[in-house]
């Protein structure tokens, strides 16, 4: 199989910026700043690394395999926001926590 895109480093998206800080084969996790000036906040996104597999379209063009950032019905699925409020750095261990736990445990089915 082709080596997927893969995702970028820095997402600029309407007002928010996603920050990939660590991502493994199985796993990312992405700092998001929402710069809106009336309510800045920080959270972080954890995700399952998935592939979306090529696609060729009647028109002839191809869509080649790439890694997928999640959609909104993913998350709580696939996918975890973690927020809590003004405390960042709380938010950053646990979303840590979370990460390690996810490239872990995939780790440990993977050799079993």
């Amino acid at each position: 199989m082709e080596q997927p895109q893969e995702l970028p480093e820095v997402i600029t998206k309407g007002t928010k910026t996603y920050i990939q800080l660590r991502n493994t084969d199985k796993v990312y996790l992405y700092q998001v700043t929402d710069n809106d000036p009336n309510n800045k906040h920080i959270y972080y996104e954890v995700f399952y690394r998935r592939i979306d597999k090529a696609k060729i379209f009647s028109s002839g063009s191809i869509l080649p395999n790439r890694v997928l950032y999640p959609y909104n019905e993913a998350f709580g699925n696939w996918a975890w926001c973690i927020s809590r409020g003004n405390d960042h750095l709380m938010a950053l261990r646990v979303a840590t926590n979370k990460f390690n736990f996810i490239d872990k445990q995939t780790r440990i089915k993977q050799s079993a």
